[in-house]
């Protein structure tokens, strides 16, 4: 059994989920999860790569290529750098709210 199939194994046995409600999510049958978990099947490659974008580490890509490269910046980011690019998205939000008021003062 592969590494996700394990954690999911360990998920149900600490009744974090259940058989029944992970089938659902993968689109997949209870019996099917089921051989899966016990080790007499295998899974497929795109059932084994839903399971870890549903439950492993694993995620899609942003279909935004900047905000995919974003994200792949701030995960490789330590602390000090996530709080500075953190204050930064604050005070950015803050400028554009305040020009916002300004534009509809302007406008009235």
């Amino acid at each position: 059994m592969n590494d996700i199939f394990f954690k999911i194994s360990e998920m149900i046995k600490e009744k974090k989920t259940n058989q029944i409600e992970v089938a659902n999510n993968l689109a997949t049958t209870q019996s099917n999860l089921s051989a899966i978990l016990s080790g007499k099947s295998k899974p497929g490659n795109t059932l084994t790569k839903l399971a870890n974008i549903i439950y492993g580490e694993e995620r899609a890509p942003h279909k935004i290529p900047k905000v995919e490269k974003t994200i792949q910046l701030i995960e490789s980011l330590n602390e000090c750098g996530l709080d500075r690019i953190f204050d930064s998205a604050e005070r950015e939000k803050q400028l554009e709210e305040l020009m916002k008021e300004k534009e509809n003062k302007e406008a009235a």
